[in-house]
């Protein structure tokens, strides 16, 4: 929604992934004002893989936030059952795909990778934001390896979408916040198997916030999510508050 500053740098960055089998991009309109459609229109046809629109229509009668539509709507549209997840202020190193794919088989239902900031001369407000993330991926990696379900972020896993669609997927879970965290607790309820990208490094980039206030709230957005999970991650959560 609204990405019309990013998606010139991430279709770019899609079309230099280093990935043999076919690619479809899928991008999902969440009712954008400003320019947004008209730069994907511009560019789709310089791009070397499929690349496909949708605009999503919300439904206020499901229990679901406009960004679980949203990722359902694409997982319904894509073409292949392999699904990657991402977001529009991504860039990505030329093997990222082919890292998660690896992991991705008959019995891994769902991969999560690592993502760090981008560099940027914010000063301290950037070197703030890249120590939580940080926090954030060292306690999803410690978790995983203890068995213990953690968490990951929606810019940087793929699923398989038969396993999606076999236990119901965003509208057996409900609304929730943190959509990515739900889906995994999810999957690991329904005994699929949940795997990491090795070695744990940082081939996806995401943009700093832009300001203290957008920060806040995703902050806010996490520590909500923690929360409202009920988990084992609600002592994460307060820590992410008390930060």
């Amino acid at each position: 929604r609204n990405e019309e500053k990013y998606l010139g740098q991430l279709l770019a960055s899609l079309d230099k992934l280093d990935y043999k089998s076919d690619i479809e991009i899928v991008l999902i309109d969440d009712n954008s004002t400003d320019k947004s459609t008209e730069i994907i229109r511009n560019v789709i046809n310089s791009i070397n893989h499929m690349v496909t629109l949708c605009h999503l229509e919300i439904n206020t009668q499901r229990n679901l936030t406009s960004k679980q539509q949203a990722l359902d709507l694409g997982i319904r549209k894509a073409k292949f059952d392999t699904i990657v997840f991402t977001d529009a202020d991504m860039l990505f190193k030329p093997g990222w795909l082919a890292s998660l794919d690896r992991k991705l088989s008959d019995d891994v239902a769902l991969v999560f990778g690592r993502t760090a900031i981008q560099p940027s001369n914010n000063g301290l407000s950037q070197f703030f934001q890249a120590f939580q993330l940080d926090f954030l991926f060292a306690t999803a990696y410690t978790f995983f390896h203890a068995g213990i379900p953690g968490s990951c972020m929606g810019n940087n896993m793929a699923i398989s979408r038969q396993k999606y669609l076999e236990c119901g997927g965003f509208e057996k879970i409900g609304y929730s916040l943190t959509e990515d965290r739900a889906l995994y607790a999810h999957f690991k309820k329904n005994n699929f198997k949940i795997d990491i990208t090795e070695p744990f490094t940082a081939d996806a980039i995401t943009h700093p916030c832009n300001n203290v206030v957008q920060f806040f709230n995703q902050m806010k957005r996490w520590v909500i999510g923690g929360l409202s999970d009920r988990s084992v991650l609600l002592p994460i959560a307060l820590l992410f508050a008390i930060q």
